[in-house]
Order: structure tokens, then C-alpha cells, then sequence
């Protein structure tokens, strides 16, 4: 603990030790315990699952659930060598500890910084995604019925064609690049990327988009308000010889009607789980707002499926630290919220969780291995281990079939004659 700024990491670098906290942390203790019984982790011995090295990690659970797990991890209190099995284990047991609610935060569209995207990503700079060669697709066409609560009313029932892709039968580290390059690839394809497409990618979150699409002949507007992205975004176009243009926000996201261009195609990678319901469809309206008729969006992203509800406070960590709008969508609701813009009609969708989390697992061991140069590029101790827990944490969700990977594809329709 010593080695903590309490400037920057408040919350890890003060345990919560009230007198109720106190109480609470022997059953918080004890319910871990037996969750950890009920999921078959070892806490002694040789080849323990996890150590607990300090019992203000139960002190931790007890104020803040989940997330106090997360936080007493970044401090250093436990440890686990194979942390997304831990984390698995824990979720498929249905561990839920109680903690004091935190509300949602707004979408802030803060990116990756680029270095860390080097340390776990490579040089292709790709942020989460990967699509690997051996996986076979299967399709069949579904009709999702309009939503039967709340403001989203569909006129008509909502047909898309689905394409889930079986999981990749063998991974290695040498086909992480290759990978991360079909996943962008499989992005702008169907976003109908090509030779003189106007293309937006906004919110910018890396520039992997922008170099694929600029070597498909394509011109490319990057729209992002993080200044270090902005900055690397920047040093790309000054080489792109005129096919980028990097547009700097004053905010997460475009302000309605600001844009005058018109694109023929708008993508998004990550950022959709990121966004509150007001951020969401602020993105929606303007996509429509931008397009020219008949043009594509794209998006990549994260959805919840059922089972993630009761589980959902353990998405808080990503919320207190890396996305305070991330919310745990179904890809049913991520499609009802297109179709709600008038001109948006939802054309396809990808399903491809089994390759994304075996691109999260060469992510994180990657990074891992990579520690002494995150630490040399300013990363402190508690910042690395946060990367870690939040890459092995989305990797157990997906394991766990709380989450999965989607890409869907939508377009604008030609407004009809009156």
C-alpha cells in the first residue's frame, strides 16, 4: 500500500474501516469463503487459486461488492495465477456480495491510451476484437417482435440475418495480428468500405480503423475528444497525404446538427457499450443526420444476454474506472435502439464472442508480459493491475455466457415521396 498515490487512487489507497463495514466484513468473509467452496477455488496450499495476502479485501467487499474485489486486487491484497478462471468460477456460482449502490456514470468517450493499446495489442493498435481464421459461420434470419415496455416502439417486427461464427479451433500468439486485421476488416465490409467511400469513425477510438479504410481508398473523418488519440490521429494523417481528416470534439460526441458533411459510411468500435441510453441516441441521430441515403453504419461491440442482470454490479469496475456509462445491453435492445431513428433499418448482424475472448486472453498475456514497460511508460503498479483485472474479468464474462461480441450492420433508407 505504500506504493499507492493516494492522489490519484483515493479508493485504494484508503480501506473502508467504519464501524458497519467492520461488522459486515466477517460475513463478507464467510460468503466468499463458501462462494469460493461452491466454485471449486483453493485458497491454501501449493497450488491455491487465489491468495488472499491481506483481510482488507473483505473489508472492501463489504462496502462496495465487486467492485471492492476489483479495488482490493489493484492494491496488491490478493492474487490469482490464472485470474479469468478465479473470476469464471465466481460468476457461474452466481457470487453476488451487496454493496452500496453507485449510479451509472455518462459516456465520456475517453479511449485506450495508444501505448497501452501497444503493450496488448501490438502494433496493429485494434483495441479488443479479433476474428480468427478458423471459424465457420452458420446464418439463419430472425424476427424480433416490437419492445413491449418502455419508449421504443417499433411499428412493424423487426427481421435481421444473423451469422454466428463458431469458436476458433486452435489460437496462437503469432495470430493475434492477423486477427485483429480480419476483425477491422470484417468491420468496414459491412459498413461497405471501399474505393471512394466518405467514411466517419466516430467516437474515434483507435487509428486502426482509419489505416484500413485509407488502404481500401477510402477517405477518412476521425471524430474524438481524448487529446492523446487526437495527438497520435494527428501524426497518422500528416502521412495520409489528404485522406484523413482528424476532427477534434469539444465533447464525447458530435453536437446534433453541427455536422454539415455528409458520409456514406459512420462506424463505431467499443463505444457502444460504453453509452448511456442519452449517449446512444444522441450516436443513432446522428448517424442519421450524416449519411447520405442508402449509406451503412457499423458498430462493434459488447451486449449482455440474460444472465448477466443479476450479476451486473460486476461490470462496476469498468464504470468507476474505465467507462461510467458502460451498460450491459442485449443485442436485441442494441437493435431496437437503431430501428427507433426513422431512417435506420438494422441489415445484419456477427456474433463472434468465442473469437473475441480468445483475442482478450493473447490481450492480457501479452500485456503481462509487457509489464516492465508499462511500468517504464508511467504506468503505475495499480493502473497495470487494473488493466489486467478488467481484461481477465471481460474474458470470464464471456466464458461465462454473460456476455458476447456482436457487429451489426445497419442502414439509412431513401426518405419516401410525399
Amino acid at each position: 500500500m505504500s506504493t499507492v498515490d493516494p492522489l490519484r487512487w483515493p479508493a485504494i489507497a484508503n480501506v473502508p474501516e467504519q464501524g458497519r463495514i467492520r461488522r459486515r466484513a466477517r460475513k463478507a468473509e464467510s460468503e466468499f469463503a463458501y462462494a469460493c467452496e461452491q466454485a471449486g477455488l483453493s485458497l491454501e496450499g501449493a497450488d491455491a487459486d487465489l491468495r488472499v495476502l491481506e483481510d482488507a479485501l473483505f473489508l472492501r467487499i463489504a462496502d462496495a461488492g465487486w467492485l471492492g474485489l476489483a479495488e482490493s486486487y489493484m492494491a496488491g491484497e490478493w492474487l490469482s495465477s490464472n485470474l479469468p478462471h478465479v473470476l469464471q468460477r465466481l460468476l457461474e456460482t452466481g457470487y453476488a456480495p451487496k454493496s452500496n449502490a453507485r449510479p451509472k456514470g455518462l459516456f465520456d468517450a475517453r479511449a485506450t491510451p495508444v501505448d497501452l493499446l501497444r503493450l496488448s495489442a501490438g502494433e496493429g493498435l485494434f483495441s479488443y476484437a479479433s476474428v480468427f481464421s478458423s471459424g465457420v459461420p452458420t446464418t439463419e434470419r430472425i424476427t424480433l417482435p416490437p419492445p413491449g415496455r418502455g419508449k421504443m416502439k417499433s411499428a412493424q417486427p423487426l427481421g435481421v440475418e444473423v451469422t454466428t461464427l463458431s469458436d476458433p479451433t486452435v489460437v496462437e500468439r503469432l495470430d493475434q495480428s492477423d486477427a485483429q486485421a480480419r476483425a477491422v476488416a470484417t468491420l468496414l465490409d459491412m459498413a461497405d468500405v471501399g474505393t471512394g467511400t466518405y467514411l466517419a469513425d466516430v467516437p474515434a477510438q483507435t487509428p486502426a480503423v482509419a489505416l484500413a479504410a485509407i488502404a481500401r481508398n477510402a477517405t477518412v473523418d476521425v471524430m474524438s475528444c481524448d487529446e492523446e488519440l487526437v495527438e497520435e490521429l494527428e501524426a497518422v494523417a500528416s502521412k495520409a497525404q489528404g485522406a484523413l481528416e482528424v476532427c477534434a470534439l469539444p465533447g464525447p460526441l458530435p453536437e446534433p446538427g453541427r455536422l454539415r458533411r455528409r458520409f456514406d459510411a459512420v462506424v463505431s468500435v467499443d463505444g457502444v457499450e460504453a453509452m448511456d441510453p442519452g449517449a446512444l441516441k444522441t450516436w443513432l441521430h446522428t448517424c442519421e443526420q450524416v449519411l447520405v441515403p442508402g449509406g451503412h453504419v457499423a458498430l462493434e461491440t459488447l451486449v449482455a444476454t440474460e444472465a448477466l442482470k443479476p450479476l451486473d454490479s460486476a461490470l462496476d469496475v469498468l464504470r468507476a474506472y474505465l467507462a461510467p456509462g458502460w451498460h450491459g445491453r442485449s443485442m436485441e435492445q442494441v437493435l431496437h435502439s437503431i430501428h427507433a431513428q426513422p431512417g435506420l433499418k438494422p441489415q445484419s448482424v456477427l456474433v463472434f464472442g468465442g473469437h473475441y475472448v480468445e483475442g482478450l486472453r493473447l490481450q492480457r498475456e501479452r500485456f503481462e508480459a509487457h509489464q516492465r514497460e508499462a511500468a517504464a511508460l508511467g504506468f503505475d503498479a495499480v493502473y497495470r493491475r487494473l488493466w489486467i483485472f478488467q481484461l481477465a474479468l471481460k474474458e470470464a464474462l464471456l466464458r461465462a455466457g454473460l456476455l458476447d461480441a456482436v457487429m451489426i450492420s445497419a442502414t439509412l433508407q431513401p426518405r419516401r415521396a410525399v
